[in-house]
């Protein structure tokens, strides 16, 4: 399963829409920026302990990351569960987040589901999900920050998925494509999460 983010970046203030990965700002007024001049990627924090996920199975899973760099900066957290069941919130930082709109399964294999998000507390270490539903089999959860071009606020732009079968897919396979949109630039960031049930999702 891959799961495909692209977050492309713009400079204007779109009076308060609260979007990610590439040209608004949040409550109408411009966020602070981070200092780095290129897109860099922050952190990709995997709650688990000798392989196994510290979510237990449930319908709701509070995790530990790494402390967030900027407010500014937008992050991707995804899900992987057993089951057909989705995020239906998340909370953490004062943040506000969003469905991508790319839940995928790969039926008798797993299920992965993406939210974006934005505007979150400098610091924040702590993040609950919750599903809309108890997930069986397994409940993975993963959190993906970039660190957005100094001067540029982020913006969530398209998100792109695919489901395969293992024994179709193996060694090397096609990566996810965007499709309806507009083509990558060099002001884009993506997201790509993959499960080696054979689903993946991606934003940018």
């Amino acid at each position: 399963m891959v799961l495909l983010i692209a977050l492309p970046v713009g400079a204007q203030n779109v009076g308060g829409n609260v979007v990610m990965g590439g040209a608004s700002a949040i409550g109408g007024s411009p966020q602070v920026t981070s200092s780095v001049t290129s897109w860099q990627y922050g952190q990709n924090t995997l709650p688990i302990d000798n392989f196994v996920s510290k979510c237990a199975l449930g319908a709701s899973c509070t995790f530990t990351t790494l402390p967030i760099t900027s407010s500014a900066n937008p992050v991707m957290i995804d899900v992987i569960t057993g089951n057909n069941v989705t995020i239906s919130s998340i909370t953490g930082g004062s943040g506000s987040y969003a469905s991508t709109g790319c839940h995928v399964t790969n039926t008798g294999h797993d299920n992965m589901d993406a939210w974006t998000g934005t505007g979150i507390t400098a610091g924040t270490t702590s993040f609950t999900v919750n599903l809309s539903g108890a997930a069986t089999g397994q409940f993975y959860v993963g959190l993906h920050e970039a660190l957005v071009p100094q001067g540029y606020t982020a913006s969530f732009d398209q998100c792109a998925s695919f489901a395969v079968d293992n024994t179709t897919c193996s060694g090397t396979c096609n990566g996810v494509s965007f499709t309806g949109g507009s083509a990558l630039t060099q002001t884009d960031a993506v997201f790509v999460a993959v499960d080696s049930g054979g689903t993946a999702v991606t934003t940018r």
